[in-house]
């Protein structure tokens, strides 16, 4: 298989052509994804040109691959003719979840020239929430009655197959509409044309209720090993069908979310960090940040009630000496420095290996990342330092009964700049050493938790006791 630079030097190379015929005949030698990727990573004029380029037929299998940016360019500059047909001739899953990622003006602009028929199958879509099973159907299916012929239902199928998702599978409805059996279309090819489908029909069907977690719907197509599951509604009518490219991304989506929750990070519902923006990914963070703060607060507290209990508190009793100043005030918050460091680089390194394990990236795509990534370190840095601050006036006005000693300010901003210092640096490093070794083709899980985290430990205890000493 030829890697997707090649693919995409071959592909500039006809598209810089402008010879429209050899444009049109890319679908035949290439995928639709790859040729995709190629037309994200021109210019926005170029985007246009070349999509324009292409007949209504290719147009219609190349859209779904763009990503929403140049989706939504492509909308706003197609003229109304072109969009019109672009727009009604989609799956209406596909424009669902197009509509959930553009700006209210992009989508207004879809809606206008979108069909009665089409905002009808849109509907049925959108009353639905979008993480269960009638969020994610296609009403884009073909129900068959019982009592049709093999041979009317072969005919049927050619009628009507391009307006469907599969033709795979075929469900068969009684005269009610209510699902009774399933029929895979090879079984109409190799039966008799006179046979009734409710002859030759399985009725031993799996299908999910429309108010089922997505969760759920992605284990039953793992357990019963299906590409396609019909959506029963309320009203025990067939609503619509779940294909399994749905399914994929549902499967990403948990197990992003998963990893997501693993590092330390709140959930968001852009799954690729290389999208994301800062404000989010600080948002996402923040509070798990706080909380690891406030829980090696606690074993700060319990540091200093023990040091007291072995006497320690009794031989330094002069709060001004340096050596009160390391067992007191600093050797403590080494665990504050290391609990927060440790998380915010799990959060960067799981946040920047899952991103490209989803993804092939370029080097504009890393050097934007890495940006954000250092960005969103500063930002989470400052914010740590005000919660740092508050916490300790508390904790030593508790403890020593007063905040005015210089001994304790000293701490409090050894501390404080220390975080800023290691937690850029956390940002920094887990977010360069998975792309890195992306770059040397291993694998960037290599560099995950332990053997990062162990890297900035030593780090973080060098940059503290370091600045330390400038101030005792």
């Amino acid at each position: 298989m030829k890697e997707q630079t090649e693919i995409d030097l071959e592909i500039k190379k006809v598209l810089k052509s402008n010879n429209q015929k050899a444009i049109n005949c890319l679908l035949d030698g290439y995928q639709e994804a790859d040729i995709a990727e190629t037309i994200d990573g021109l210019k926005n004029e170029k985007k246009l040109k070349v999509f324009n380029a292409f007949n209504q037929e290719n147009r219609q299998k190349l859209f779904p691959y763009l990503d929403h940016e140049t989706q939504e360019y492509i909308i706003d500059n197609l003229n109304n003719a072109n969009l019109e047909s672009l727009i009604n001739n989609m799956y209406s899953d596909d424009l669902v979840d197009l509509i959930d990622e553009l700006p209210k003006t992009t989508v207004k602009k879809i809606l206008n020239v979108t069909t009665k028929e089409k905002r009808k199958e849109l509907n049925n879509i959108l009353q639905h929430e979008e993480e269960t099973a009638g969020g994610m159907m296609s009403v884009n299916f073909l129900k068959l009655q019982k009592d049709l012929s093999v041979g009317e239902a072969i005919q049927k199928v050619k009628e009507v197959h391009n307006q469907l998702e599969s033709v795979d599978n075929l469900f068969i409805i009684d005269q009610f509409e209510t699902l009774v059996g399933e029929v895979k279309l090879k079984e109409l090819l190799f039966n008799d044309d006179a046979k009734k489908l409710q002859d030759i029909m399985d009725t031993s069907i799996v299908y999910a209720p429309i108010d089922t977690d997505q969760e759920e719907v992605a284990n039953m197509f793992k357990r019963y090993d299906i590409n396609v599951l019909p959506v029963i509604g309320e009203d025990n009518k067939m609503a619509g069908v779940i294909t399994i490219d749905d399914v994929v991304d549902v499967i990403d989506r948990e197990t992003t979310e998963d990893i997501q929750k693993f590092a330390g990070i709140t959930p968001f519902n852009d799954d690729d960090p290389f999208k994301i923006s800062v404000w989010k990914m600080v948002l996402s963070r923040s509070l798990w940040v706080v909380i690891s703060l406030l829980l090696a607060t606690i074993a700060q507290i319990l540091l200093v009630v023990f040091y007291n209990a072995y006497g320690l508190g009794t031989l330094l009793a002069d709060r001004t000496t340096k050596e009160f100043a390391a067992v007191f005030l600093l050797s403590p918050m080494v665990i504050v420095i290391a609990s927060v460091c440790g998380l915010t680089i799990n959060q960067s390194t799981s946040n920047v290996i899952r991103g490209l394990s989803l993804e092939e990236s370029d080097k504009k795509e890393m050097k934007h990342l890495v940006n954000k990534e250092l960005l969103t370190s500063v930002i989470l840095a400052a914010f740590v330092v005000v919660i740092n601050l508050v916490r300790l006036v508390i904790f030593y006005a508790a403890e020593f009964h007063e905040v005015s000693s210089e001994n304790l300010w000293y701490s409090i901003a050894t501390s404080s700049v220390s975080l800023v210092i290691v937690i850029i640096l956390s940002g920094i490093l887990g977010t360069m050493l998975p792309i890195a070794a992306k770059k040397m083709k291993k694998d960037p899980a290599m560099v995950s938790s332990p053997l990062i985290s162990g890297i900035i430990d030593i780090i973080a205890i060098a940059v503290f006791f370091g600045i330390g000493l400038a101030f005792y």
